[in-house]
């Protein structure tokens, strides 16, 4: 084996030191693989909690039945979540609390971007075809329900059970992803989160700034983007 030797003087004269080509070179392939397989372990059971939690909102908002519930009631279920959560060390993360906030404001999500459309100016307020239930002053008494105001309406259960029995085609349905809830997971954690345009930063943001409250943290979301600002406030 071929090796470099190196003369280093001191106080008693000169220190010759040998290093053998090769033996230093392992060692640092060995520890570089050591510690990537170390980063990779600890990257794949971050990705499986996070992914698990994932799985878990879904579960919840199938068994709490949530599409069951009014505007009300997913308000009173929030400021719950809130009161149970003190109980928890200051500004902890409580997985089960995170999975049922998450759950809701899925909900919440679902109705303010995707069943909302129907009252909108495209729509005229009014649904192409009725239930037998309702006629059209029904509709029109929602669309008065729903101008804007300084506070969001609260609508009961039933509007949204309607819109769902009207809309076959999925027109008015808005399912927030699983890269939507992930990254919300990941801004709880106090990470950065890049998104591109159109993967729904809007949606994201929503997730963990409820939580946040819930842990009873001050919340602030900035925009520099004028549009962004007025159409989400």
């Amino acid at each position: 084996m071929a090796a470099t030797k190196s003369t280093i003087p001191n106080a008693y004269g000169k220190l010759t030191l040998t290093r053998p080509h090769g033996i230093i070179e392992r060692a640092t392939g060995i520890a570089a693989r050591a510690i990537a397989g170390v980063t990779a372990r600890l990257s794949a059971a971050t990705a499986s909690d996070e992914q698990r939690l994932v799985a878990q909102i879904r579960q919840l908002r199938t068994e709490m039945r949530l599409e069951d519930w009014s505007d009300r009631q997913l308000n009173d279920a929030i400021q719950y979540q809130k009161l149970e959560n003190a109980r928890f060390p200051a500004g902890s993360l409580n997985p089960d609390t995170t999975a049922k906030v998450f759950a809701i404001v899925d909900e919440c999500i679902r109705r303010r971007l995707g069943l909302w459309q129907i009252v909108s100016q495209e729509m005229n307020g009014i649904p192409s075809e009725q239930p037998n239930s309702h006629d059209e002053d029904y509709w029109t008494d929602i669309k008065s329900a729903l101008e804007p105001s300084d506070r969001a309406p609260l609508m009961p259960a039933s509007f949204y059970l309607e819109i769902r029995g009207l809309d076959h085609a999925g027109q008015y349905t808005f399912i927030p992803t699983d890269e939507q809830l992930l990254a919300g997971l990941h801004l709880l954690k106090n990470r950065v989160v890049e998104m591109q345009a159109g993967e729904g930063k809007t949606v994201t943001i929503a997730f963990a700034a409820v939580m946040n409250a819930v842990l009873g943290r001050r919340v602030h979301i900035i925009t520099a983007n004028d549009y962004l600002a007025h159409r989400d406030s």
